[in-house]
């Protein structure tokens, strides 16, 4: 028979509540603690599962802010870096010595031109400037995957000391 999942969380909520004020009243009355049946210890641990999630809710949803901040910081990190090396690129351009060719009376003037020791220089600082911008997010990417790790390894082993 299929049941549908309306209907089931419906059920389930009936039955925890029908256990929670059973539990209390059958608490009152004998004034100690009885003997449960195997269903009574089922939906006693369901209902500490469900209060132990609730409150490891806040450090769930912090783990996520905090994730989600150092993931906003390395994009900053990586714009910044990447402006920096344009303004350089920018700089040397404009402080590279601009020959002019030739020209003949009858063509027109062609545009200036870079010199060529000058031009392998910044494309080769370029490089560098790109595989040092790598090797810095790298290394910041197994950062955040360090504190992720420990920050897990806390939470788990709060969670089995409860």
């Amino acid at each position: 028979m299929v049941k549908k999942p309306g209907a089931l969380n419906t059920r389930f909520e009936y039955l925890l509540a029908k256990h929670e004020t059973g539990e209390s009243a059958s608490l009152r009355k004998s004034g100690t603690t009885e003997e449960y049946s195997e269903h009574d210890q089922l939906l006693t641990d369901i209902k500490l599962r469900m209060d132990d999630f609730a409150k490891n809710e806040a450090a769930r949803k912090d783990a996520a802010k905090r994730k989600l901040e150092g993931v906003e910081n390395s994009g900053l990190v990586m714009r910044q870096l990447a402006m920096a090396e344009l303004e350089t690129s920018a700089k040397k351009i404009e402080d590279a010595e601009i020959t002019p060719i030739k020209q003949s009376k009858k063509s027109k003037k062609p545009a200036p031109t870079l010199d060529i020791a000058s031009l392998m220089g910044i494309i080769r600082e370029g490089i560098e400037n790109k595989e040092r911008r790598e090797a810095q997010r790298l290394q910041y990417d197994r950062e955040q995957a360090n504190r992720h790790d420990e920050q897990l390894a806390a939470q788990q082993r709060n969670s089995a000391g409860k």
